[in-house]
């Protein structure tokens, strides 16, 4: 008897609080479901373009910028291939972040000419 009254008790659903915690994951969803569709408003703002991408870099900032690219993807291999080499905790997670940060930084700081040679790639010019 006593286990099946253990067995009902369990059904009931826990009681919801509605504190900050609960406030700020609602925030969160319906800013992840807004900030999307104001994405397509960007383009009418009439906003000039970056001038950090436009300008061309140097050969020394170029490749500096290459190496940080090619060094930021160590951290997730290691972790992919090797995850007993990585810091447990949140010391992986800061590491991966920094990873994340380092590619990101990279790209802008190879200047215009990477993205030139990036749009290149997806151009066919061969005969046809």
């Amino acid at each position: 008897m006593i286990a099946n009254e253990g067995a009902v008790g369990a059904s009931e659903p826990p009681a919801l609080k509605r504190d900050w915690r609960f406030y700020a994951g609602v925030a969160a969803l319906l800013l992840a479901v807004i900030m999307p569709l104001c994405a397509v408003l960007v383009p009418l703002l009439g906003l000039p373009t970056a001038a950090v991408i436009d300008t061309p870099a140097s050969k020394g900032r170029y490749y500096f910028g290459l190496t940080i690219i090619l060094v930021s993807w160590l951290p997730a291999y290691l972790y992919a291939y090797f995850p007993g080499t990585m810091p447990a905790g949140n010391a992986r997670i800061y590491l991966l972040a920094g990873m994340d940060l380092a590619f990101v930084a990279s790209v802008l700081l190879m200047g215009g000419e990477f993205w030139e040679k990036v749009r290149r790639i997806f151009i066919y010019e061969g005969e046809s």
